[in-house]
């Protein structure tokens, strides 16, 4: 139970689930780029837990473990990298590797990767359109090495989607970032939102940034391969929001490269040390509950906040504010939703976990966290990919159409 120091909680149910069940693992904090905003909270060096110490956490992890992101540092530097891919695809759950790219083995990573059973995919950073570009924010030029290392995975079967932070650099070469990237065959192009101080020369403006929403909301529109990667408040952009709130702290936990758990890959805050502490304790932590409040008082009553989750308080820790920088208002009313077509013999079927909680039903897929009422029990049931869009309608009405076309949206969802 909380202690009697523990903070108030201001947070809807929702918002404080008792375990998290999306894992990140820094398997190391070594990188050969030397960028210029990076995401990374530890310097970069050879200090990292070695194969016997994350098979200990894996171990006392695995129960709560429902998704898994592999990352850095550049995750393929760890020396036993392979190994630990192996030891990870026996789990039997979901991954996916974020890297930069930059192989100098390009074909035996591809093989590794190909020979694995649940993994989901790459995620490979592409910061700019061109060499130029790329290395100004990364340091490094590596531009057309990593562009051939994604075309080589692409031709050798394995899905991998590209993410491009909006820099003031790219923010107006989103088109040709996209392009780029589906030209040597990714399936997935995402743009997020930079974390951290202001860069000179580097950090786009707030016009700037709404300028690439409203061109990743236009391009959506017409292909949905192009997605908002990550966390950006709802309330800063209504009409152009495309992305998820931040699930970093809620659903969401941080295993980095010595151990240290944290709600967040871009948060200093520690709030304790694998495999030494219970994990169940660490998110019932005064420091998690001061994390989670960290979003204005309005946010409580917002009509987004089921989706928006209170904005980045990763970035208000960085720039010592109590919020999120890009937070305006309360929304009174829901953003709007954009238009899913359900053809009547369509047949849904989740594509995600569904945990039963006390406030009704958790759904976490990846980097993706949703909720649902218990009144949603019997048309989750029917969400078998056997059931038709037209069973449903007549069984729940048109208001089932609504929740299935943004489980949709947010990837709960596939069509048979």
């Amino acid at each position: 139970m909380p202690n009697s120091h523990q903070p108030e909680n201001r947070l809807p149910l929702y918002l404080r689930p008792a375990l998290p069940s999306v894992f990140t693992f820094e398997i190391t904090a070594r990188c050969q780029h030397r960028c210029a905003g990076c995401g990374n909270v530890f310097p970069h060096s050879r200090r990292e837990m070695d194969l016997s110490q994350w098979e200990q956490i894996i171990s006392k992890l695995l129960p709560y473990i429902k998704g898994l992101r592999i990352t850095g540092g550049e995750p393929t530097l760890h020396p036993q990298f392979s190994i630990l891919i192996r030891q990870i695809d026996r789990l039997n759950v979901p991954f996916v590797l974020f890297t930069n790219g930059n192989w100098s083995h390009a074909e035996t990573i591809i093989n590794l990767l190909n020979g694995c059973t649940n993994l989901k995919g790459i995620l490979i950073s592409l910061h700019g359109n061109n060499p130029d570009t790329y290395a100004k924010f990364t340091g490094v030029n590596a531009y057309e090495k990593v562009i051939e290392n994604i075309r080589l995975a692409c031709s050798a079967g394995l899905r991998v989607a590209t993410n491009t932070l909006l820099l003031s650099t790219t923010f107006n070469k989103i088109p040709e970032i996209a392009n780029q990237a589906f030209s040597v065959g990714v399936a997935n192009c995402s743009f997020g939102r930079y974390y951290g101080p202001v860069l000179q020369d580097l950090s786009p403006s707030d016009v700037q940034l709404k300028q690439a929403l409203t061109q990743i909301s236009k391009m959506r529109k017409m292909d949905q391969r192009i997605s908002l990667s990550n966390c950006i408040p709802v309330c800063f952009s209504p009409e152009e929001h495309g992305g998820g709130g931040c699930t970093s702290g809620i659903t969401h936990c941080t295993v980095g490269p010595l151990g240290e758990v944290r709600p967040c890959t871009h948060s200093e805050v520690v709030l304790g040390s694998m495999p030494k502490d219970d994990i169940g304790e660490l998110w019932r932590s005064p420091a998690l509950y001061r994390w989670r409040n960290l979003i204005p008082d309005d946010c409580i009553d917002c009509a987004a906040l089921n989706v928006c989750r209170g904005g980045c308080r990763a970035v208000a820790q960085k720039l010592s504010l109590h919020h999120d920088p890009l937070h305006v208002e309360a929304l009174k009313t829901p953003p709007h939703k954009a238009v899913v077509k359900l053809g009547m013999l369509d047949q849904p079927k989740l594509s995600c976990s569904v945990e039963s909680t006390d406030y009704g039903f958790a759904l976490t897929r990846a980097g993706r966290f949703t909720t649902l009422s218990h009144k949603s029990r019997d048309l989750l049931q029917m969400l078998d990919g056997k059931t038709t869009i037209e069973t449903i309608l007549d069984e729940f009405g048109p208001a089932s159409l609504e929740l299935i076309g943004g489980l949709l949206q947010q990837q709960m969802v596939e069509l048979n």
